[in-house]
């Protein structure tokens, strides 16, 4: 019913992560497309002077400098009370009718997020990624990128994880996998939380009519030691540690080299993943001594 859809309130809350510079673009989509009863909550990494005036209409929460991405979405959530919230990174802008066209999903409680389409900011007739879809040898894939919007015809795909300009969550779910894995890479964070909503039993749906346009040049670089580094630790966490599936990662950390061989990334990659190793097998050793404690305790 109407009644029940107006029931579920929803929160934009907008991390602002070295992105302020493009903060306004994103604020001036939402507040022109949100509807009636949204709040819309910005997390910054640093002061803005907030020229509009928009204090009354915004909250803006002051995180400090070093703020991860991870931890901006963790605040933004304690700051919010709504059943659903979208969390959309600074630099993304929603289109006319996103709100209306995902929020009628959460009336199926099996659904934990509705994932937008992205659109190219740069040409918004094509699309960026109608979601993302994870590879188990360590491997993000944009689902139907390249693809011209027009042109082609969307279903409402399941399991399918959100792309960097982020989605739209059951507040309920994300509390009960305790919110974003603040010790994950920035490239990894919106991959992780759905597939953990997924393996709590969650479903993920991409929404065809919920549209937002993000700038491939704000998305988390996939170059150099920290993005090895982050890329490995993702990877054994998620592993099914099939000798298949770690042959293949090996194969696609070698072509990862080669590829970052022109810009002169080949050592800091292979480095970067001989860490991640590293710290995935402390992590685990860490969390082996850990478990007696719990167990006594």
């Amino acid at each position: 019913s109407d009644e029940g859809l107006s029931v579920l309130r929803l929160s934009v809350i907008i991390p602002v992560v070295r992105t302020l510079a493009r903060l306004e673009e994103t604020l001036v989509s939402v507040l022109e497309h949100k509807p009636d009863d949204c709040d819309v909550v910005v997390v910054l990494d640093e002061p803005y002077a907030d020229p509009y005036g928009l204090a009354g209409e915004v909250t803006f929460l002051q995180a400090g400098p070093k703020t991860s991405l991870s931890q901006a979405i963790n605040l933004g959530l304690d700051a919010s009370n709504a059943p659903v919230v979208h969390i959309l990174p600074s630099g993304s802008c929603v289109h006319r009718g996103w709100a209306e066209a995902a929020i009628p999903h959460f009336q199926d409680s099996r659904i934990g997020a509705v994932i937008p389409v992205t659109l190219e900011t740069q040409r918004p007739d094509h699309i960026l990624a109608a979601g993302m879809g994870y590879d188990r040898a360590g491997q993000l894939i944009y689902l139907q990128r390249g693809i011209s919007a027009k042109e082609t015809q969307l279903c409402h795909r399941t399991q399918v994880l959100p792309h960097f300009s982020g989605a739209i969550f059951r507040s309920a779910t994300l509390q009960a996998i305790h919110g974003a894995d603040e010790s994950l890479g920035e490239r990894w964070v919106f991959a992780d939380l759905a597939l953990r909503l997924l393996r709590a039993g969650s479903v993920t749906v991409l929404e065809p009519h919920c549209c937002v346009s993000s700038d491939p040049a704000t998305e988390p670089s996939a170059l150099g030691f920290a993005a090895a580094r982050d890329a490995e630790v993702f990877f054994w966490r998620w592993s099914d540690r099939r000798g298949t599936t770690v042959a293949r990662h090996l194969a696609l950390v070698t072509r990862e080299a080669l590829a970052a061989v022109p810009h002169r990334q080949a050592w800091p990659s292979m480095a970067g993943r001989i860490a991640g190793f590293a710290q995935r097998r402390q992590d685990l050793r860490n969390h082996a001594k850990a478990l007696p404690e719990e167990t006594n305790g």
